[in-house]
This record gives C-alpha cells, structure tokens and sequence, in this order.
C-alpha cells in the first residue's frame, strides 16, 4: 500500500522584524513628587519621656522645642504682669514712684491683679505648648496631654477625688491653731472667685511647660529608657523649682521634690493626667486662704520664710499622695506606652498589652 506523498513542512510566517525600543513622551506632563514625610508618631511602644523619638525626630528639633517653651514661659509671664501693672495704675492700687521704688529694690508688692494675671499667663501655657510642639515635632496638640491622644478625664478626676482628702485633712490640721488669723478684707470676694476660676489652668499649664514639653525634649535625646526618665525627671524639676524664684532653701526643696513627684506620676502613667490633678489639689488648697490673708504676706519666699518643720506638714501629703496613685495606677491599669493599637486591634491591648 502505498503513502500518501508529503509535501515540504509550512514554515511559520515571520512579522517584521523587531524595532528597537524607543521612548516616548508621556501624553501628560511630570510633576515632581515630594519624598514621603516620616511619621510624626513613635512606630514602636514608647513611654511619655520618649514619645517626641518617632522616624521623624532630629536633635535640632527638640533644641528648638526646649527654646521656644521657655520663651512662652517668658513671653506670657512678662505680658500678664505688664496688664497687672496697667491695670492696678489705672485704678489708683499704685502709682508710678510706688512700682519703680519696688523694681529699684527688687521686692515687688503683691496686688490681686498681679496674682490673678500671673495665673492667667500660666494658664496660657497649655495651648501655646501643644502648638509649638505641633509645629516643631508635627505631632498634633492632643498627643501631648497623654500617650493615647488625649485628656483622659476619667482618670484625671479619679485621682483628684483619691487625692484631695489627704490634702484637706492637712489644711483642716493646719487651721486648726490659724483660724482666727483669717479675715476678710477688700479683695476677698474677688480672690476666691479668681482663685477658683485660675488656679486649675495655672497649674495644668505648669504641668504642660515642665513634665510635658520640657520632659520630652530633654528625654528625647536618650536612647536609654532609664536615662531618659532620670534627666527628664530631674532637668524640668531643677527648672521647676528655679521659675518659682524661691529664695528658703526649704522652699526650694519642696518644689524640687514635688517636681520629681509629679515626673514619677507622668511616667508611670503615661500622661499628664495624675500630675495634674495633684497640682491643681495641691494649689486650691494651698490657696484657699488667701483671700483672707495679706497677699504681701502669703506670698513671700525670701529666705527664712519657713523652717524645716513647716516643711514636713507639706511633704507628708506628697509622699502619701505618690502612694495613693500607685495604688491606683496597678488597679486601674492606664496605658503608659503609645502610640495606640492600629485600628483593628483587640480591644484588650490598649488597656492591658500596653499597659505594664
């Protein structure tokens, strides 16, 4: 039988031959992109001390953080006690020869509108610190209050109830003899409505300058967790204790101690919440008889003003007030380290996980 004959094989079509690659323009023009802007946050636990070291962190911007904080804290201070000034002349209080005999001699006389104004400027700390940390670090002002981003006034108002028994209880004991010293005068009304009004913003702008912008800028240069918390707690204090321009020795030892205090309770809660409330506990109640007292009197701090054993009645609520916070602090478990859980994230993690 015989095959069927084959003819040749087809060969495969071959195209045109391939044209070398060549370029061509893109049919809408180049715009030049920024490189991607480093995040602001920490990308990794961080405690309060340390929070400013995020990929976006440089020395020369916590330089300029600390610069520009005492600046405020110049800035303000000297614009409310101009306004006292203008004020208490304008009214009659004092005269020009009364004010520049007291500059001359480096003993001002303290008038409620120097007082209250003082506490105003101070106030005025709080938004002027988020802001500049907001413009030198690019974190946003709420991250300044608290490692999660904000004010937690639960916790805040929680420690003031735990704490203001304690420093009550001391006043009671300390007017227990000095009652009767106590009268009202002119300004009585209106001191203990500026009192009430001024003094929780005073001492929560304190809290923002010292344990907030300044503790972080000086932690920040710090790898070392524990080198971190000591210069940032011991810097802002020595700080702390110098803006009070106290001259008893004493004097200056308890504000030294009640800046470490309040350092150690920023830390180891993770924002600012506790020092504040025992700083505006401490303050309203320290204050709560100055409407009745000769302001000239009650705010001396030359040297001498105090002795060792008036000191121990206002060290007894400090010491026991760290306690209470301790306890409070390993009951209730705040967060201490941030930034926050992604989005997403058991709900656990931010009060248990990030908490120890």
């Amino acid at each position: 039988m015989t095959q069927p004959q084959q003819g040749p094989a087809p060969q495969p079509q071959q195209g045109p031959a391939p044209q070398p690659y060549q370029s061509y323009p893109p049919p809408w023009p180049v715009v030049w992109m920024p490189p991607p802007v480093a995040p602001a946050l920490p990308v990794e636990p961080t405690d309060h001390t340390q929070f400013l070291r995020s990929p976006r962190w440089k020395p020369w911007r916590s330089v300029v953080l600390i610069g520009a904080g005492v600046l405020a804290l110049v800035a303000l201070s000297t614009i409310a006690l101009l306004l006292a000034w203008g004020y208490d002349l304008t009214t009659g209080r004092t005269t020009v020869d009364e004010l520049t005999g007291q500059l001359e001699g480096g003993a001002l006389r303290m008038t409620p509108a120097m007082f209250l104004a003082n506490n105003v400027g101070l106030g005025l700390l709080i938004p002027a610190t988020m802001l500049l940390t907001w413009a030198v670090t690019g974190q946003r002002p709420r991250w300044l209050s608290s490692v999660v981003g904000g004010l937690r006034w639960r916790w805040m108002l929680t420690v003031a109830a735990a704490l203001a028994p304690i420093w009550l209880v001391m006043l009671a004991l300390g007017l227990a003899s000095s009652w009767r010293d106590l009268t009202p005068g002119p300004d009585t009304l209106v001191l203990a409505i500026g009192v009430l009004l001024t003094q929780p913003f005073q001492a929560a702008g304190e809290e923002y300058l010292f344990r907030g912008l300044f503790a972080r800028g000086v932690g920040s240069f710090f790898r070392n967790s524990r080198v971190a918390l000591a210069v940032a707690a011991i810097i802002p204090s020595l700080g702390f204790m110098l803006a009070h321009s106290a001259g008893d020795p004493w004097l200056n030892l308890f504000y030294l101690l009640f800046g470490l205090a309040a350092a150690w309770m920023t830390w180891r809660t993770g924002g600012l919440e506790a020092a504040i409330a025992l700083h505006v506990v401490n303050n309203l109640t320290s204050a709560s008889t100055l409407p009745f007292s000769d302001l000239t009197e009650v705010m001396d701090r030359s040297a001498g003003v105090i002795a060792l054993t008036d000191v121990v009645p206002m060290l007894v609520p400090l010491v026991l007030g760290v306690v209470v916070v301790e306890v409070l602090t390993r009951w209730r478990r705040p967060v201490r380290l941030g930034p926050p859980p992604a989005p997403g994230a058991p709900a656990e993690l931010g009060r248990q996980g990030l908490a120890t």
